[in-house]
């Protein structure tokens, strides 16, 4: 059976909400939960080269500070985004978690499709052979040989 998405979801902007950046946004928001503060290279060890998007995206939707550190490096920044109020996290851990098995549902339908592809590939292929049989069957030509 085939899920169908809901509209107000499928109408969503996931331009920028991939299955990889959905992950790394949920382990930077469970990271939340064990301090209320995150430097730049935890942020970076976690979600990688999504680090960028994901401070700008928290900064914007919590109440959040953000510091660019004084080090102009990129391979050894010193900025922090901190979070002032932490129950902000949970509603946002909430939404990715649904975006993240909404593209985890939309994987396995993709999968379901290509398997039933496949299964319709391959019974056209023997019923191509059963329909030859049947016809050699019915001509009697196997008797003659």
């Amino acid at each position: 059976m085939r899920r169908v998405i809901p509209y107000y979801i499928a109408a969503m902007d996931l331009k920028f909400h991939n299955k990889q950046r959905t992950e790394a946004m949920i382990a930077v928001l469970e990271y939340f939960h064990f301090t209320s503060k995150i430097d730049d290279t935890k942020g970076i060890e976690l979600s990688g080269a999504y680090w960028d998007s994901i401070k700008n995206e928290i900064k914007e939707r919590c109440a959040a500070n953000s510091s660019r550190g004084d080090n102009i490096d990129p391979n050894n920044r010193n900025g922090r985004l901190e979070i002032l109020f932490i129950w902000q996290v949970d509603s946002l851990i909430a939404e990715y978690k649904n975006k993240l098995k909404i593209i985890k549902d939309g994987e396995y339908d993709r999968e379901l499709d290509n398997k039933s592809k496949h299964a319709a590939i391959k019974a056209n292929r023997i019923l191509k052979w059963a329909i030859g049989i049947s016809a050699l069957a019915a001509t009697g030509l196997p008797q003659y040989l």
